[in-house]
C-alpha cells in the first residue's frame, strides 16, 4: 500500500509543482490529504474528479496490478483535496488526519505549524474525541 501512496503522491507533486502545499497520509482510514492552492472556489465534486484523475493513472501501474493480484481486491485509497485556507477551519476529520497522519510533503511547514497546535486526541471506548483546548465557563470559541 505504501508504494501506491508514494506513486500517487509523486504524480500529484510532479503535476502541480509549486501549487502543492502539502500531502499527508493517514493509514487507519487510508486517506491522502492533499493541500492545493486555489481550490477553495472549486466544488467538492470537482475536487473528487481531480483525485480520481490521479487514482486512474495509478491503476495503470504495475504496482497497482500486483496489489490487486496479492490481495484479491483494489486498494481503498481515499483522497481529500483542500486549500491552505480551509485547513484553518478546524474541521474535526481534517484535524485528526493532520495529527495522526504521516506528513509526506510539507515544503513551507504549513502542516507542521497546524500540528503544533495544542490538540489532544483521546480514545474513549471505540470513539475518538478531539480536545481542542480548555474552555472557561461561558467562553465562546471558534471551532
Amino acid at each position: 500500500m505504501l508504494k501506491l501512496v508514494e506513486n500517487i503522491s509523486l504524480d500529484i507533486l510532479s503535476w502541480y509543482g509549486d501549487k502543492l502545499k502539502g500531502i499527508i497520509y493517514e493509514p487507519n482510514y487510508n486517506v491522502i490529504l492533499v493541500v492545493l492552492e486555489d481550490v477553495d472556489k472549486i466544488s467538492l465534486f470537482a475536487r473528487g474528479e481531480i483525485y480520481n484523475f490521479f487514482y486512474n493513472r495509478l491503476i495503470k501501474l504495475d504496482e497497482f496490478k500486483k496489489f490487486v493480484v496479492e490481495n484479491h481486491k483494489s486498494p481503498r485509497l481515499y483522497g481529500i483535496i483542500v486549500s491552505p485556507k480551509e485547513l484553518s477551519y478546524n474541521i474535526p476529520k481534517l484535524i485528526y488526519i493532520i495529527h495522526k497522519g504521516y506528513i509526506l510533503y510539507d515544503p513551507k511547514g504549513l502542516i507542521s505549524n497546524i500540528r503544533k497546535a495544542n490538540v489532544k486526541i483521546v480514545e474513549d471506548y471505540d470513539k475518538k474525541i478531539l480536545d481542542l483546548g480548555k474552555v472557561k465557563k461561558g467562553e465562546v470559541i471558534e471551532i
